[in-house]
């Protein structure tokens, strides 16, 4: 090395450029987690997500006060297609396959309180506020319209704003996308599904020295055990 600078040079510069991708990318995870913590925080995000069906919604509930660790849960009404077709009819984009679950934005309690951020202009009757990973990975904006078709009707839709939920952050870890209506959409939407589509969604909030993995299995457990013996 001492008959070569040129060499020793490069190997330093390796070196150094090594350091400094190492350290770069040990803040960049260690600033993801806390800046996935901090937006899990601000909408008091639940812990564990259920959806069951409005008949088995009320034993589910029970099931889950009796599991260790559990502190509280709040259920809401929703709307599941889980065959949807969508596509961005504003920039006529291919359309995609993948679940919805639709709220009524006027009905929603404290565990994963709804936050919309970049909504402009005055709500409509058919307003959507759709998940925000639909405008960070897929260029969604304010203002486009949206086609959803499923169980053989069409609902077309305009893009009042987006909502951030961790449970609901990418496709990968829920594989539905999690939406809100006002209340008049919502309420003619239920009237025209299915009866297997009017759902029940159950957001739970466990103690902090919960294992959630261990929850859920419990959870599962308990809840065929219930059904066997029907």
């Amino acid at each position: 090395l001492r008959k070569n600078i040129t060499s020793s040079l490069t190997l330093v510069l390796l070196v150094v450029l090594a350091t400094i991708l190492m350290y770069t990318g040990s803040n960049v995870l260690l600033n993801m987690g806390k800046f996935l913590d901090q937006k899990n925080k601000e909408i008091n995000g639940a812990d564990y997500f259920l959806i069951t069906s409005e008949n088995y919604s009320s034993q589910a509930t029970e099931i889950l006060k009796d599991i260790p660790e559990y502190k509280k849960a709040e259920m809401r009404k929703s709307i599941l297609l889980p065959g949807a077709i969508y596509s961005n009819t504003t920039r006529e984009d291919t359309e995609r396959n993948l679940g919805f679950i639709f709220y009524n934005m006027e009905e929603q309690g404290d565990i994963s309180r709804l936050k919309i951020s970049g909504q402009t202009g005055e709500m409509k009757e058919n307003s959507i506020i759709l998940p925000y990973y639909l405008k960070s990975a897929d260029g969604y904006q304010t203002g486009d319209q949206i086609t959803i078709r499923a169980e053989g009707k069409t609902y077309q839709f305009e893009v009042y704003g987006f909502a951030e939920d961790i449970l609901f952050a990418t496709p990968s870890n829920i594989t539905i996308y999690k939406c809100f209506l006002t209340s008049e959409k919502y309420k003619e939407m239920a009237s025209e599904v299915s009866a297997e589509a009017l759902t029940r969604s159950i957001y739970v909030a466990l103690s902090k020295s919960a294992d959630v993995s261990v929850f859920a299995n419990s959870y599962a457990e308990r809840s065929a055990k219930e059904k066997a013996v029907e």
